[in-house]
């Protein structure tokens, strides 16, 4: 269960997010008072690169509250394996880790550190139904609803032994912002 502090910091980034969505502003937009302090974190959930236009791409603001989510409850935990934006191997090819016409990246991997407590296993079941979810990978199997009913053998070139990786639905779904159940 979150602490207080954490869901009130959940709710200015709702409140932030919401205002910049219906202003048309970038991430890195004023908006002052308390606002401000939820648009510091949520810029900080950006990886270590220019907010956007500069950069062309955001991380999807689902995909953003889930990685604050872990990160505040598992700070000293490794991201050696963390990512968003697909490299080159993934712009050659069909990836959600590939902005949308939009500028949004609808990936995310969180590297698998069960000693800091972000134990990858728990996580995939435990969010793999949130209706925002399109599919999740994790140590050689994937689930994903539209194709299967439960995990199955993911044959792909990385079996994500090391991260799990989160695919979530566009539209309404990427931008939802409600906290998700974490184990």
């Amino acid at each position: 269960m979150p602490d207080e502090k954490f869901t009130q910091m959940v709710r200015e980034m709702q409140l932030y997010l919401n205002a910049h969505a219906n202003a048309g502003l970038d991430p890195d937009g004023k908006l002052g008072g308390k606002t401000l302090k939820a648009a510091q974190v949520y810029q900080r959930s950006f990886d270590k690169t220019p907010p956007m236009p500069s950069r062309g791409w955001r991380l999807a603001p689902a995909l953003a509250i889930l990685r604050g989510q872990i990160d505040h409850a598992h700070p000293d935990r490794s991201k050696v394996a963390d990512g968003t934006i697909g490299d080159a191997a993934h712009a050659a090819r069909k990836s959600d880790h590939n902005p949308d016409s939009a500028g949004i990246v609808h990936a995310l991997d969180i590297t698998h550190d069960p000693d800091d407590g972000v134990d990858c296993a728990k996580i995939a079941e435990q969010i793999k139904t949130d209706p925002r979810v399109s599919y999740v990978i994790f140590r050689g199997r994937i689930f994903n609803p539209t194709k299967a009913v439960g995990w199955r053998l993911y044959t792909g070139a990385d079996a994500h032994n090391h991260h799990m990786h989160v695919s979530i639905k566009a539209g309404t779904f990427s931008s939802d912002t409600r906290e998700w159940k974490l184990p």
